[in-house]
């Protein structure tokens, strides 16, 4: 994949700089130990890892990224020899991932998910950080269900609400849909930027569609621990050795969950005609 700076040797339209701009705060900080790379890169790094565990042969097995955004993850899942699917509704971050496509197989796909047709296609569903951004999470785990093959999975990561300094209600407190009635108006709010609620790990068995069970979770994205004020301690550290570092919190118990930035769950869909006679 194409870093930001090697893209950047061309000009570029005005209205790709506030991706790049967090591409060169996250991704291509060329600050290795910087906290912002940390963070993003172990959600990528947790992500990988987990599905490369589970699909060890990935030249047969389709993965549909759903809002994409600039599409990093769908981008390296290519080049790992999964088949992917890169969807956002927004044509400029798809038009800006394409800039950074070097190799593998990955088409992108402009439009809303839940009106492609696209039933019993794919291996892999990836929900990231999307599920607090709706007011009904169940339906769209649902709807997800649909695209899966036979044994596939649904992989969704969303903000960790135990972590120290959140104040917003948890998804378990709200799971009355009626509760939510209120928030239908703000759900997907520009740019994605508007949060509704947060999940726990116990939350998140609240939105796992009949025929599909949770079959992995825990954290990811990186610790507060590794943040500005800490950042310079790391710098004496050999490389790998932050990444490292923020992999051994997220394994800690009680450290991960008050410190950890993210979580994630794995769910396996059991029999597709389960799923499709519930919904």
């Amino acid at each position: 994949m194409k870093s930001i700076q090697q893209i950047e040797k061309t000009s570029q339209p005005e209205k790709f700089v506030r991706l790049s701009e967090i591409d060169k705060r996250e991704i291509d900080n060329p600050v290795a130990y910087h906290h912002g790379r940390l963070n993003y890169v172990d959600r990528l790094n947790k992500i990988i890892s987990v599905l490369g565990r589970k699909f060890p042969n990935p030249a047969a097995v389709r993965m549909a990224d759903i809002g994409c955004c600039q599409a990093n993850l769908s981008l390296l899942m290519a080049e790992k020899g999964f088949d992917v699917t890169a969807i956002d509704i927004n044509p400029d971050f798809l038009e800006y991932a394409a800039l950074k496509k070097e190799n593998g197989k990955i088409k992108f796909v402009q439009g809303n998910f839940d009106s492609l047709k696209m039933e019993g296609l794919f291996d892999i569903i990836m929900l990231g950080e999307i599920v607090e951004h709706c007011a009904y999470p169940e339906d769209f785990t649902k709807k997800a269900a649909e695209y899966l093959k036979p044994g596939g999975v649904l992989f969704v990561t969303t903000p960790n609400a135990d972590m120290f300094m959140n104040d917003l209600p948890t998804f378990g407190k709200l799971k009355n849909r009626e509760d939510r009635k209120f928030l239908e108006e703000r759900q997907f709010g520009p740019d994605g930027e508007d949060h509704l609620f947060l999940f726990t790990l116990d939350d998140l068995k609240l939105i796992v569609p009949d025929g599909i069970s949770l079959e992995e979770s825990g954290y990811l994205g990186g610790t507060v621990l590794i943040n500005k004020r800490t950042i310079f301690m790391l710098s004496i550290l050999p490389k790998g050795w932050p990444e490292a570092l923020e992999r051994l919190i997220a394994n800690i118990p009680f450290l991960n969950r008050l410190t950890c930035h993210g979580i994630y769950a794995v769910y396996r869909v059991e029999r597709v005609e389960r799923v499709r006679s519930h919904i």
